[in-house]
């Protein structure tokens, strides 16, 4: 899968997130159904690239997984 992107994290940062929504089970299905609509996933994308005074992301993309 070649992901593309600018900016941010990087699509390296989201693919972790794209392979476990890709995937089986209970919270592969909780997270892409999280992300189901185009408004959520604004959302998401919004929220994981904040950055604070200093330029360093407040958050890891990575952590979606995990709240699943």
């Amino acid at each position: 899968m070649k992901l593309r992107g600018r900016g941010g994290w990087g699509v390296a940062a989201w693919a972790s997130v794209l392979v476990s929504v890709a995937g089986i089970g209970w919270s592969a299905r909780a997270l892409a159904e999280s992300l189901s609509t185009p408004w959520r996933l604004t959302l998401a994308v919004v929220v994981f690239q904040e950055r604070d005074a200093s330029g360093t992301y407040k958050r890891s993309p990575a952590l979606l997984i995990t709240l699943a």
